[in-house]
């Protein structure tokens, strides 16, 4: 290793003789899979620290897990455990990855500029312009415009932007609330299409357990025959407010239901893919800190694979109707959890 440029020791030196802190978050994902040697990890981090002299504390985050940039962990672990109670009136971060797309500097990734703007610093700046002194931009939204940050595809924070309609059905219909599209249904035996992650099942658990319906799930039941035959088993019992909550992706399975259920509703969760990589690392991230979590993850190439599968519903098929779902933020358990949910991952 080697210091990109030897005024960078004193560049750190101002800050810290202002009562900065000088702290290095890192990524050292190499360690858990045995690429990097911890020892040879640790000697290369004390060997910088001792020579830019300066006291400092240094997080490595060596697992894909919370505490994994972009993530927040490593920074919640440092203000709860070791900034001594004193509360941070600034702090700004200084990075190499930035997710710069040029030819003449192409960034491997964008983890330390989407860390930054998970965490609310102040600003951003490359080690480049750090050590050239130049003025910081006035936030880590403005440095994302600075340096053509190529950022990802999907933007949590506007999952908070589509709460202004639950549905619309295939007439054009808005609805506003859930007892409104409860209200609308021409009947009462729905079936959810979407895809792994598209939020079936949590809509299901706060939307439509507490108006009674019942849930018919081949993941609890364990394969479509006995989901068949609990459907046969409802319609029995009297049982009208039915759900068949499996991803129902091709038209071909969904003539079964269609069968057994006249009249059946289906209710499309028409979430994009990247918005499902989404909810699905937040479901995982959720598991790894809290194993009796909900609602569970699937690997990531499930959601590719089924994705290709999608046929998406129409009323040619035999629906009475067919409902366009809106993602439907709830409510969390923690602030911690909220925040978590509308960051980069």
């Amino acid at each position: 290793w080697r210091l990109i440029d030897t005024k960078i020791v004193q560049r750190i030196r101002d800050f810290t003789k202002r009562n900065y802190r000088f702290v290095i978050f890192s990524n050292q994902a190499g360690i858990s899979s045995g690429a990097s040697p911890l020892k040879s990890v640790q000697k290369r981090f004390e060997d910088a620290i001792k020579r830019i002299n300066i006291p400092c504390i240094a997080m490595l985050a060596t697992k894909d897990d919370i505490y994994r940039k972009p993530r927040p962990g490593m920074f919640w672990v440092y203000q709860n455990s070791f900034n001594d109670a004193v509360e941070i009136s600034e702090k700004f971060m200084i990075g190499d990855a930035a997710g710069r797309k040029s030819s003449i500097k192409k960034d491997h990734s964008a983890v330390d500029i989407l860390f930054a703007y998970n965490v609310k610093f102040d600003s951003f700046q490359t080690p480049e312009d750090f050590v050239a002194s130049k003025p910081m931009q006035s936030s880590v939204q403005d440095a994302m415009t600075l340096y053509s940050t190529n950022l990802p595809s999907f933007r949590p924070q506007s999952l908070n932007e589509n709460n202004k309609f639950v549905a619309c059905n295939d007439s054009g219909e808005y609805f506003k609330s859930i007892q409104e599209l409860l209200e609308s249904l021409p009947s009462k035996a729905i079936l959810f299409v979407g895809l792994p992650g598209s939020g079936k099942s949590y809509f299901f658990n706060n939307h439509l357990s507490k108006h009674g319906y019942k849930e018919v799930s081949r993941d609890r039941l364990g394969s479509m025959d006995k989901c068949e035959q609990h459907i046969k088993k409802l319609i029995s019992e009297g049982e009208t407010k039915i759900v068949v909550n499996n991803l129902n992706l091709e038209e071909n399975g969904r003539r079964k239901f269609l069968q057994l259920l006249p009249g059946l509703v289906c209710f499309y969760f028409h979430s994009t893919r990247s918005q499902c990589l989404h909810l699905n690392n937040y479901r995982r991230l959720m598991r790894q800190m809290n194993a009796d979590y909900e609602y569970a993850p699937v690997p990531e190439p499930v959601i590719y694979a089924n994705e290709k599968k999608l046929n998406e519903p129409t009323k040619d098929e035999g629906f009475s109707s067919v409902y366009r779902i809106s993602f439907i933020v709830g409510d969390f358990d923690s602030e911690q959890q909220q925040q978590l949910f509308f960051m980069y991952l």
